[in-house]
């Protein structure tokens, strides 16, 4: 697996995992243009199979929202997957760092405690789809 700049092109391969099979439709280069525009952001290859695509989309200075993509065929690189996140999580410099959470997605909650964020409360109808989500921070 090697880590490498996220481009919008790598949304068509990305097989998402069943938790984040909503978001198949909206992966469109457009929403790729727009992550990259929005802030940093990586991709993790195995050969030439998208793994995962993640990054953050920045509020302001010093507050940034992470997200993540990543495929539901990753399991046996998921360890790596997760130290690559942690890398970038702990080296981004912003104060702030935002994350949510679907919140019948248990993987994802315990994911967020490992990155070391806490849970901040439930955000309403916060999905398109009108699902509820966890937010998460991770406050230096």
């Amino acid at each position: 697996m090697i880590i490498v700049p996220f481009k919008p092109e790598h949304l068509r391969t990305l097989a998402l995992q069943d938790s984040q099979a909503w978001m198949g439709p909206k992966l469109k280069i457009e929403y790729g243009e727009s992550l990259v525009k929005a802030g940093q952001c990586f991709t993790a290859l195995d050969g030439d199979k998208i793994l995962a695509c993640a990054g953050v989309m920045d509020m302001w200075e010093g507050r940034v929202l992470a997200w993540a993509l990543i495929s539901g065929d990753c399991k046996k690189n998921f360890v790596r997957i997760f130290k690559a996140i942690k890398r970038f999580v702990d080296s981004h410099p912003a104060d702030r760092i935002e994350a949510t959470v679907d919140v019948n997605f248990d993987e994802g909650h315990r994911l967020m405690k490992l990155l070391g964020f806490e849970y901040e409360g439930l955000a309403r109808k916060y999905l398109p789809d009108g699902r509820d989500v966890s937010m998460y921070a991770r406050v230096k």
